[in-house]
């Protein structure tokens, strides 16, 4: 997720994973795995442990906390991850 914090979210730009562990916690199934200024934007990356709309729910509480989303994507995961996950297999790496 990219944001835009906007210039009275000094804390975004001071420390964004404080910040943002503020806005996650309080979203049901999201754990925060990291949060990176770079210039004007802040990355999250958050795991989902929910298939419900807690991405939608994180979306919303950072507009409502002012600040501009400027992308949502999911990141794939690795082709033996993807493979254990269908499967319920516990192989070998």
């Amino acid at each position: 997720m990219k944001l835009h914090p906007r210039e009275h979210h000094a804390a975004w730009k001071d420390d964004p994973a404080a910040a943002a562990s503020a806005l996650v916690d309080g979203v049901e199934g999201l754990t925060l795995r990291s949060a990176t200024a770079d210039g004007e934007l802040v990355n999250l990356v958050v795991r989902s442990t929910e298939k419900g709309d807690a991405v939608e729910d994180l979306v919303a509480r950072c507009v409502r906390a002012g600040l501009g989303v400027r992308a949502v994507s999911p990141q794939a995961g690795s082709l033996e991850r993807v493979f254990h996950a269908l499967t319920g297999a516990e192989g070998d790496a």
